[in-house]
C-alpha cells in the first residue's frame, strides 16, 4: 500500500463553509461592561445580589435566602477586568492601596447596583454586586 499524501488533494472543508447568518451570531455592544452583563442576569433572575469570586461559579442570592450557582467558574483575569472597567479611578487607586473598595454603578440599562470588591488575596478577588434602590 502506498502512503497517503499529507494534505490530500481536496481543499480544506472550511473553504466551502458559508459564514453564519448575521442573526445567528450573538452581538454584544463593544462598549458594554462585563459588570453590566452580570447586572442583566441579576435583573433577569430577580436576584438580590450576585457574588463573583475568582475561579469559582458565579453565585446568585435571592431574598428568600436561596442561592443558585452558575454552571461554570469565572476566571481571575475576567474578575479583575470587570472591576477595572467599571470602578471609578479613585476606587481603583483605593483598591491598589487598601485591597478593598466599594462603589455605586449604574448599568447600561439604568439599573443601580452597589459593588463591594475584596482583593486581599492576590489571585482570588471577590466582587459582591447588590441591587440598589433605583
Amino acid at each position: 500500500m502506498r502512503p497517503r499524501p499529507r494534505g490530500g488533494i481536496l481543499p480544506s472543508l472550511h473553504a466551502f463553509a458559508e459564514p453564519p447568518h448575521p442573526s445567528a451570531v450573538p452581538i454584544l455592544s463593544a462598549s458594554m461592561l462585563r459588570l453590566d452583563f452580570y447586572v442583566q442576569h441579576l435583573v433577569r433572575q430577580n436576584a438580590a445580589s450576585v457574588h463573583l469570586t475568582s475561579n469559582a461559579p458565579v453565585r446568585f442570592s435571592f431574598a428568600d435566602g436561596e442561592d443558585r450557582l452558575s454552571n461554570s467558574a469565572i476566571d481571575h483575569p475576567t474578575v479583575v477586568q470587570l472591576v477595572q472597567e467599571a470602578a471609578p479611578p479613585a476606587n481603583v487607586d483605593e483598591l491598589r492601596r487598601a485591597r478593598r473598595t466599594k462603589f455605586a454603578h449604574v448599568s447600561e440599562g439604568g439599573v443601580r447596583v452597589d459593588v463591594d470588591v475584596d482583593a486581599s488575596k492576590p489571585q482570588e478577588w471577590t466582587v459582591h454586586v447588590v441591587a440598589g434602590d433605583g
